[in-house]
């Protein structure tokens, strides 16, 4: 059943839609300026728990589809109405936001959240990286893929390796030799390691340096962690 709601003032719309699902109904935005209150003929009947996973399960399944995210309002648009309207009445979900709260088991078990914004649904743990992309793969395809680049590599014409093109090239396989304080120095002379010295110390990997230079003479393996940019590599 659906009942079409004439157009209001914001704050009387504003309270109706917050008020809908404690009265058991859906609050719909149907088109620009047009919304409605719907209730589902299933949600008496339904079974919260198979509800509740039924949602996590579908919104999942649209962030995956959408690359490991998808924003809260594209979702809600992109849920079968139906689902919806019984999730607003019988889970009292005055907006998508709350389903975290809502389904905190469900949405644990599926690896479902939010950022930090709240107005995104993300896969995965957080780590900081609210911006990381979720790809499920198929193995056939990634099989097939490489075939065809190893393929497409092998007909390649073989490159002619000049000696700009070697420097730098396999210097793990070249025996070890300490550098001692003539070669720092030297090092510390060229022109390319004095212009890239202002960049350096702007990263904070950099005012680190000494902590870590510890670290690599006490310790057999170091294991050095930080976001992308902060100089890691470069360092």
């Amino acid at each position: 059943k659906q009942e079409q709601v004439e157009w209001l003032a914001n704050e009387y719309r504003n309270t109706i839609k917050s008020l809908a699902p404690e009265m058991g109904v859906a609050w719909l935005k149907v088109a620009k300026g047009t919304f409605a209150l719907a209730r589902s003929s299933t949600s008496s009947t339904a079974d919260p728990s198979a509800l509740r996973k039924k949602v996590v399960d579908a919104v999942r399944r649209i962030c995956e589809e959408s690359g490991g995210r998808c924003r809260a309002a594209a979702t809600v648009r992109r849920l079968p109405q139906d689902l919806w309207i019984s999730a607003s009445a019988d889970l009292r979900l005055k907006n998508i936001k709350g389903l975290p709260e809502a389904c905190r088991e469900e949405c644990r078990e599926a690896g479902l959240r939010m950022n930090d914004r709240r107005n995104m649904f993300l896969i995965g743990e957080t780590d900081g990286y609210d911006d990381a992309v979720f790809v499920r793969f198929e193995a056939a395809k990634i099989r097939e893929a490489r075939r065809a680049l190893e393929l497409a590599l092998s007909r390649l014409p073989k490159h002619r390796m000049g000696a700009r093109d070697r420097y730098g090239q396999d210097f793990l396989r070249d025996e070890h030799r300490a550098m001692g304080a003539d070669d720092l120095a030297q090092e510390k002379a060229r022109p390319g390691y004095q212009k890239m010295l202002p960049a350096r110390n702007r990263l904070p990997a950099f005012k680190m340096a000494r902590q870590i230079c510890e670290t690599v003479q006490a310790e057999q393996v170091t294991l050095i962690l930080g976001a992308t940019g902060c100089g890691k590599t470069t360092q």
